[in-house]
């Protein structure tokens, strides 16, 4: 994966008009630059949430858009979390849906694309780099990646679904969604639900004519905890679908952790 990076980088398309563009004084279109929005509920996770945006690299332009949800935080403790990122902070009522939340969050960012990124999970460091080339290479308008890495905290395992991925399919992983802010603004960004903003966000993609498209899974962990009632059925359902059983929190190699 490393080296295939590497070539996409250094050899695609986009990146040989750079390189020739540079070369001639000639001025090229620029890689875009990035909007994470992250609506949260949970203060306690705030220096892992912001920790993962942090170490992202390979995007020349990052902006932070954290929308607590319910509670306040220190603008100058967000800003010294967030590293070399630039950060807007869109404070929300505790009342107010999660979609909404969400919305508020995409119509303050100012990136040309929009990743929505989750405040519990992992990620790799190359995470929004390999969005942005599989938003190249695929011409999907809208990408992500697949939920094949689950960490279960109550049991201590880590599994692995065996989900397909490099393949143009309906569902991505919520908490990877890449989307163009244009696009996201013209079908109406997020919509005010409380649950479901996901897929209701990407229905609303593909019934414009837009494309998904799904690039690998290993830079992604999600976490799955004993939090709300359904959670042991969650847990068991999970297990039954794996391909991969291992104790403990085992992410791969690619999230560097």
């Amino acid at each position: 994966m490393v080296l295939r990076r590497a070539a996409l980088t250094t050899y695609a398309s986009g990146a040989w008009r750079r390189r020739l563009g540079a070369l001639a004084g000639v001025r090229t279109a620029e890689r875009p630059s990035v909007s994470v929005v992250m609506a949260t509920r949970r203060p306690d996770l705030l220096e892992h949430a912001l920790g993962q945006v942090a170490r992202q690299r390979g995007v020349d332009r990052l902006e932070l858009v954290y929308a607590p949800h319910g509670f306040e935080v220190d603008p100058a403790r967000l800003a010294e979390l967030a590293g070399s990122a630039t950060v807007q902070q869109i404070d929300q009522p505790g009342d107010v849906l999660f979609g909404d939340v969400l919305h508020a969050a995409t119509r303050a960012a100012s990136g040309d694309v929009v990743v929505k990124m989750d405040d519990d999970d992992w990620y790799a460091p190359d995470f929004l780099a390999d969005l942005l080339l599989a938003r190249e290479y695929s011409g999907a308008e809208l990408v992500g990646m697949p939920d094949d890495v689950y960490y279960l905290e109550p049991t201590d395992e880590t599994v692995r679904l065996g989900q397909p991925s490099e393949v143009y399919r309906q569902f991505v992983a919520g908490g990877t969604i890449l989307v163009d802010r244009g696009l996201l603004r013209e079908v109406g960004g997020f919509r005010s639900v409380r649950r479901h903003v996901d897929a209701e966000l990407i229905a609303a993609v593909r019934a414009a004519g837009g494309t998904t498209y799904r690039t690998h899974g290993l830079g992604y962990v999600l976490r799955r905890t004993d939090s709300g009632h359904t959670w042991q059925a969650d847990l068991d359902q999970l297990r039954s679908r794996a391909v991969e059983t291992r104790p403990g929190f085992r992410p791969g190699r690619l999230l560097e952790l």
